[in-house]
């Protein structure tokens, strides 16, 4: 198909493009059996290409014999995904291996000879891109996104002047892809967007309200897909329609500058269950906007995630309704740079956390609720392959958690495990903790999971300076925390409802006891060092010596249990807070109780900002420092007379 083409081609008999027997490359028609400036093309021996291709040294392969794959049926062919550790030397470049595929019969052709089965073997060239981006499986490499900021931004996408391509899922007759004549699903609209190719000029994929499911058990692939600054590519739920354009699950790989606006995604109650809703891996700046992302059953365990997203460098998440995981509604795993804003993420396990190295995160005015075993966690335990350098040593670095509301949740509302330089400030906890405690200091953990080669990235990980162990079977390594700010934050458990607890700040188990028996790494092994807890407001019933904060030393400055007593406020008998009528929406307290919680409160004027930002052995691009957090999570500008502690003024 042309890359450069306004309307999308389509095959001599007016169908789809396939990979089969019958509509296959042999029965392309049309401008793509002509055309000389795509694919398929013939490859005659006595070109140019191939004697330029003659001229060049010979490639070195250094594939391994003992790898884990992952095996996946796109719907159009067999693809053969593979673990870092695979490449080929090729002149100055280093090429690694993701993926193979077939088609058959052959889509290109050898002195006018095509074959009966054609394979495919995908690299990347890693040695032109810095280092932080060698595990981006894009083959250009796209700039480093830019690093989040206060207030979170409301991203709007101009669609003027793309190539504007429909579907309707009612529609009948012919599929053209226009306006007139839709395509029937998404299969079509998606095969006909260029793939590995850099846009000049936007795709916008308009989707009609109703159900375009390609199947009830096959994810819709969005795989190698470019877009650019200047000409990206949108799927959004058509302008001026109501109700849901309804898609099934999503696989984004190896796609950038990639716009999800408005559509719903949904795993089918009659589908197999299981996977995640959307997974996004190996990409830069994918945007999720407006959407629904929802599962089918937390008790069913189905699916395991609601949105998965793993190796990216700028994931954006607005403004979208996450719901019904088995295990995490948000799962974050080596991504950095972007933000989750104004976003409701409920009815999950485990409802939301970033961890493995993810960095550079704004997490800002969301509603997260109706979890179990934690709400919003930053840090959690990690397989070490799974880690993208230079992050290899922290759970997180530089993530600021602002402005949420996060409420009915069994386990801890808040927690940080084995993060670095994290704020978490003005937010709003209620009716959480009553497993144990109400907020958590704890370790993160780093495991050695599926690498089974002893020369893989776990060895390859711990020899550039990152904290794990460095082969499969080895003990898992406790993660801890670093410069982690917990400032003028509201936290409130009704009558009749506690947690045993505020926090949870353990000491550092003896090594060879207990869910992390490995070495420690080389650092400060407490959860406390450089913790700061200044300006909260607790109400919940148990005594006010339940602190839960054996870490926190009396001989600690930044941290004792006399200062943490002295800057918070727990339990003020002239002090009664109603949050019975929280919602997603807010959680607004009274005129009167506002004068209350302001008599009360000791706040901190500006949350101090971090004291430096220094990870030796492993060096990362610095973070930001400053902690100002000027407006609540409606916009309304903190001032000295107006502020509260909590969410929203």
């Amino acid at each position: 198909m042309l890359a450069g083409q306004h309307t999308p081609a389509k095959a001599s008999d007016g169908s789809a493009f396939t990979y089969g027997e019958e509509a296959g490359p042999l029965a392309w028609g049309g401008t793509c059996s002509v055309g000389q400036q795509q694919s398929p093309i013939n490859l005659p021996s006595s070109s140019a290409a191939a004697r330029a291709c003659g001229g060049q040294p010979a490639p070195v392969f250094q594939y391994r014999r003992d790898n884990q794959v992952r095996v996946k049926n796109t719907g159009t062919t067999i693809q053969v995904n593979f673990e870092p550790g695979n490449s080929v030397a090729w002149g100055d470049a280093q090429l690694e291996l993701l993926q193979f595929h077939f088609h058959t019969p052959s889509e290109h052709a050898w002195d006018g000879q095509r074959s009966a089965m054609e394979a495919h073997l995908v690299h990347r060239n890693t040695a032109t891109g810095p280092p932080a981006a060698r595990l981006l499986a894009t083959a250009w490499n796209p700039p480093t996104p830019p690093q989040p900021s206060l207030p979170c931004r409301k991203t709007a996408v101009d669609t003027t002047g793309f190539i504007t391509l429909w579907v309707d899922a009612a529609a009948k007759g012919e599929e053209l892809g226009t306006r007139s004549a839709p395509y029937h699903s998404m299969g079509p609209a998606v095969a006909a967007i260029p793939k590995a190719v850099k846009l000049t000029r936007g795709i916008v994929i308009n989707v009609m309200p109703g159900i375009v499911y390609l199947s009830r058990d096959k994810a819709l692939w969005f795989e190698s897909l470019w877009g650019t600054p200047s000409a990206p590519i949108v799927l959004q739920r058509a302008p001026g329609t109501a109700g849901e354009a309804d898609l099934q699950g999503i696989e984004v790989f190896d796609c950038t500058w990639l716009y999800f606006v408005g559509v719903t995604f949904r795993q089918p109650n009659d589908s197999y269950g299981g996977g995640d809703v959307v997974h996004v891996a190996h990409s830069a700046y994918i945007h999720l906007l407006g959407i629904a992302a929802i599962g089918q059953s937390v008790d069913d365990m189905k699916p395991q995630e609601t949105i998965k997203v793993n190796q990216v460098q700028g994931m954006y998440i607005e403004d979208s309704d996450v719901s019904h995981a088995g295990d995490n509604g948000v799962d974050f795993v080596a991504v950095q740079y972007g933000h989750v804003c104004r976003t409701k993420i409920h009815e999950a396990n485990w409802c939301i956390y970033a961890k493995g190295g993810s960095a550079y995160l704004l997490i800002d005015s969301n509603s997260v609720y109706n979890c179990n075993e934690a709400g919003l966690r930053i840090g959690q335990g990690t397989g070490f392959e799974y880690m993208v350098a230079p992050w290899l040593q922290y759970e997180a670095y530089g993530i600021r958690v602002t402005n949420n509301l996060v409420y009915n949740t069994w386990g801890a509302g808040l927690g940080v495990a084995g993060g670095y330089n994290i704020l978490v400030a003005y937010n709003t906890v209620f009716r959480c903790g009553e497993r144990s405690h109400m907020v958590e200091f704890d370790y993160g953990s780093r495991s050695c999971d599926g690498d089974t080669d002893l020369d893989g990235m776990c060895n390859a990980n711990a020899n550039a300076g990152g904290w794990g162990p460095r082969r499969p079977g080895m003990p898992a390594m406790p993660i801890p925390n670093k410069a982690v700010h917990f400032i003028n934050n509201l936290l409130v458990n009704p009558d009749g409802y506690s947690a045993s607890a505020f926090f949870n700040a353990p000491l550092p188990h003896p090594v060879g006891e207990t869910d992390t028996p490995g070495p420690r790494p080389p650092t400060n092994p407490y959860v406390s060092n450089g913790l700061r807890i200044r300006g909260n407001v607790f109400i919940n019933e148990v005594p006010d010596d339940s602190l839960g904060l054996p870490a926190c030393f009396a001989i600690n400055v930044a941290c004792n249990p006399a200062q943490v007593r002295r800057d918070n406020t727990f339990n003020d008998p002239a002090l009664s807070l109603d949050l019975s009528g929280v919602t997603a929406a807010g959680a607004a307290v009274s005129p009167g109780s506002k004068a209350a919680l302001r008599r009360a409160w000791r706040r901190v004027s500006v949350p101090p900002p971090f004291p430096t930002w220094s990870t030796p052995g492993c060096p990362t691009p610095n973070g930001a420092l400053t902690n100002v957090v000027r407006f609540d999570r409606v916009g309304l500008v903190r001032s000295a007379s107006n502020d509260l502690p909590g969410a929203q003024l």
